[in-house]
C-alpha cells in the first residue's frame, strides 16, 4: 500500500510540472451555489469498428478512428461552431495526420489558424508566437505533446473546445 501512495504522489507531480498547479477546483457546494453545471456531450459518429481486422491492436484502432474522415469533418464543424460564438478554440490531437486533415478543412474557412506541432522550423514557430499574440479570432491545432511542453497565451484562461483522438503522435 505504502508503494502505491508514493507512485500516486509522483504522478501528481509529473501532471503538476506539465500543466502547472491548479488553479480552481469545482466542488458540490460551489457548483450549486454558483449556478455552475457540469454537461458532458455525447457526440456519435458513424465509424464502424466491424471494419478493423480481427484483433486489431490499440494502435490500429486509435488510427482507424483518428483517420475517419466523418468524424474528422464533424470536430471541424464543432471548432467553427465554437469560433461563431466568440470563443478561440484549442483542438488538441497525438496524430499528425488528424492534426493536418483538420487543418485542411479549417483553413479554407477560418481568418487565422495556427499548427504547433514537433519538428517546426524556427520560422514556423515565430510565425506562430506572432499570430498567438495577437487579438484576432483564431482557431489553434496542435499535438497534445506540443502543449503539454508550454503553450501560454493571454487568451488561455478562456473557454475552448478541447476535441482530442487518443493515441501517440507519428
Amino acid at each position: 500500500m505504502r508503494r502505491a501512495r508514493l507512485w500516486l504522489v509522483g504522478a501528481g507531480d509529473r501532471i503538476a510540472m506539465q500543466c502547472g498547479p491548479v488553479r480552481h477546483t469545482l466542488t458540490q457546494t460551489h457548483a450549486i451555489e454558483t449556478g455552475t453545471r457540469r454537461v458532458l456531450l455525447e457526440r456519435r459518429t458513424a465509424f464502424d469498428p466491424t471494419n478493423l481486422p480481427t484483433d486489431p491492436g490499440i494502435q490500429e484502432i486509435l488510427g482507424a478512428i483518428a483517420s475517419d474522415p466523418a468524424r474528422t469533418q464533424q470536430i471541424a464543424d464543432d471548432v467553427l461552431a465554437e469560433l461563431a460564438d466568440g470563443r478561440f478554440p484549442l483542438v488538441l490531437t497525438e496524430r499528425r495526420e488528424q492534426l493536418d486533415a483538420l487543418a485542411r478543412l479549417l483553413e479554407p474557412r477560418t481568418p487565422t489558424l495556427i499548427t504547433l506541432h514537433g519538428g517546426m522550423g524556427v520560422r514556423a514557430r515565430r510565425q506562430a508566437d506572432r499570430l498567438l499574440a495577437a487579438d484576432a479570432p483564431r482557431v489553434v491545432l496542435a499535438t497534445g505533446r506540443y502543449i503539454g511542453e508550454a503553450l501560454t497565451t493571454r487568451d488561455s484562461t478562456r473557454s475552448c473546445s478541447r476535441c482530442r483522438s487518443p493515441g501517440r503522435e507519428r
